[in-house]
């Protein structure tokens, strides 16, 4: 007898990617707290950030794995694979990470 429930691997999982986005909103309320008026009525509590990033990573790992269950990647090296998803990451957004970098340093420079 066939299971009633069948899950495609392939397929996106849109729940987790709102979760990402989410806790990664929250994070980025969190460290913008500093441009927030005193006057305002925002009160965030200081734990927030830290629960959120804890959060995020853990969701991002379970993406990660997904996908490298996707590419049929060797599970029986997870160690391997987990380094490969990272470079092929990298490789796909390297240059606007290298390029937004440059931008920071070059405003922090001139800031200060």
């Amino acid at each position: 007898m066939e299971n009633a429930v069948h899950t495609d691997v392939r397929e996106r999982n849109y729940q987790l990617d709102f979760l990402k986005l989410i806790f990664a909103l929250l994070v980025f309320w969190t460290h913008t707290k500093s441009f927030i008026g005193e006057n305002t009525k925002v009160v965030l509590p200081p734990q927030l950030g830290s629960v959120s990033v804890h959060f995020f990573f853990m969701v991002s790992g379970m993406l990660m794995v997904n996908s490298i269950i996707k590419q049929g990647e060797n599970i029986l090296n997870p160690a391997k694979s987990a380094i490969n998803f990272v470079v092929k990451k990298y490789k796909s957004i390297g240059w606007q990470f290298i390029v937004s970098v440059l931008i920071c340093l070059c405003a922090y420079i001139y800031i200060y």
